[in-house]
């Protein structure tokens, strides 16, 4: 009647393609997660955030903003802006702390939170920031 042979050899393939698609699945999935793993990390290495890895705020005093250039190379910054105020300062940063002068920028300043705005080459960074250390002329 049956053959014991045929359902053996049947039960084999079954298994036998089971596993090859279990491998090309598992396979795929660990590609896949590498990739976009390194995908992401090169993404965030190049766009940064908020003021990003590459741009740092030390501190503001005495109407001198204070920069951090964590970059590898010269930054060039090609503007600031100070909430709707465009300061109209193009300036480019070296490795290391950098200072840049606010005084065009705070005229006419009454609130004393602002949004800063530094626009550089590559990047649009913004971060909010208290005015509180400053002399306003």
């Amino acid at each position: 009647m049956f053959s014991n042979k045929n359902a053996i050899s049947n039960i084999v393939a079954i298994l036998l393609i089971l596993i090859v698609i279990s491998l090309a699945i598992f396979t795929f999935k660990t590609w896949f997660l590498s990739f976009n793993t390194t995908f992401l990390a090169n993404t965030e290495k190049e766009t940064g955030s908020g003021l990003g890895n590459n741009l740092e705020i030390i501190s503001i005093n005495d109407n001198v903003l204070y920069l951090k250039n964590n970059n590898k190379n010269n930054l060039l910054v090609k503007n600031i802006k100070l909430g709707s105020k465009d300061c109209n300062i193009s300036q480019n940063l070296n490795l290391g702390i950098n200072n840049i002068s606010l005084n065009n920028c705070l005229e006419n300043i009454t609130d004393p939170v602002q949004n800063l705005v530094i626009i550089t080459e590559n990047t649009v960074s913004s971060k909010a920031i208290h005015l509180n250390s400053i002399n306003q002329t």
